[in-house]
């Protein structure tokens, strides 16, 4: 996949996969939580809803905005990371610990979206 920075085309789609690279099927993945941190506040979206509480103070300035996705194979989590300051985007993504298996053997992918 071309990097955004890297890319020119306006108004295409990107697909967001799995980063792990013996993934299967790093195309199936669900996003979970959505968090943006300004100054000492943090907003999150969750299936649970939408939530702002404080948080110490960002490195830096400017925003953060965090998407949480879990993947569908595996139980892979991992977010796509900005950091937004003065005109600069830096774009970083971050591995979490895999999602456990329920005890039927399935994961619970707590997605942000409504059935």
């Amino acid at each position: 996949m071309d990097s955004p920075a890297t890319v020119k085309k306006l108004n295409s789609n990107w697909l967001v996969h799995c980063p792990v690279d013996e993934c299967s099927s790093p195309h199936l993945v669900h996003p979970t939580d959505v968090y943006v941190t300004t100054g000492d506040q943090t907003t999150s979206v969750s299936e649970l809803g939408t939530m702002c509480y404080p948080t110490e103070s960002i490195e830096g300035r400017g925003v953060i905005t965090e998407l949480h996705y879990i993947c569908e194979a595996y139980g892979h989590r991992f977010s796509v990371n900005h950091q937004f300051h003065k005109g600069t985007t830096e774009v970083s993504i971050t591995r979490w610990e895999d999602a456990k298996p329920d005890p039927d053997g399935g994961i619970d992918y707590h997605t942000i979206w409504r059935d």
